[in-house]
């Protein structure tokens, strides 16, 4: 199951902002995600799993992470957003990030 949360707008995504200065993408990840929940990760990449990059329209990339728990991780939300829940592929909320389309049809190793 995928853990999302829903934004004030409405749309279901991810803990999500821009990297700081000189900050690598998963530690850029790991911060928005503590920013937002309250979920502190630890930062061993050997953990985390890149599951899309795809370009955004600054001229960057938006990276997704993905780790595996045991156990379902209980966010305390941030201002940004009013609820959360887990979803599997083939029950996903909508209406749904653009950048998360990718769940709906996972690429085929």
């Amino acid at each position: 199951e995928y853990m999302l949360c829903q934004r004030e707008s409405g749309k279901w995504s991810i803990p999500k902002g821009h990297l700081k200065e000189g900050e690598e993408a998963l530690e850029g990840a790991l911060r928005e995600l503590r920013e937002e929940t309250q979920i502190e990760l630890y930062p061993n990449s050997e953990l985390y799993t890149l599951k899309n990059k795809i370009p955004n329209k600054e001229g960057g990339e938006y990276s997704i992470y993905q780790i595996n728990t045991s156990d379902k991780l209980e966010p305390n939300l941030n201002h940004e957003h009013k609820d959360y829940g887990y979803f599997t592929q083939d029950n996903l909320p909508e209406p749904l990030d653009k950048g998360l389309s990718f769940l709906k049809h996972p690429k085929v190793a």
